[in-house]
């Protein structure tokens, strides 16, 4: 994920990939970013073709990086994300359901 757009035209904030842009985005959801403690990577959901787990480009991902609360310690995945003045609590299960699949590697599409 390349970009993170304010809103995109439907009125919701949005991820755009592929450096395409409007003409390929994902709806934003601020309580399902992950961040690896071990790389410091961060995930966002994407689209199953791509194999459901989207790596964010590392640009972006430095620049939300200061939004996450890590309430368990640095070696522990981060519990919060504030996203324009609301503190979302993480659900990380989708990250690994889908990384415990032997079938799913991450996408690399740049979101």
């Amino acid at each position: 994920m390349a970009d993170l757009k304010n809103q995109n035209v439907d009125g919701e904030d949005a991820f755009c990939y592929g450096h395409a842009g409007d003409l390929m985005h994902l709806p934003f959801k601020p309580d399902k970013l992950f961040m690896s403690p071990q790389t410091g990577r961060v995930y966002h959901p994407c689209e199953e073709r791509f194999g459901s787990v989207g790596l964010v480009m590392s640009k972006l991902a430095i620049e939300i990086s200061p939004r996450f609360t890590f309430e368990h310690g640095d070696g522990k995945p981060p519990t919060k994300f504030e996203w324009k003045g609301k503190v979302h609590d993480l659900d990380n299960q989708w990250y690994f359901k889908y990384r415990s699949r032997d079938d799913v590697t991450t996408a690399n599409v740049d979101i």
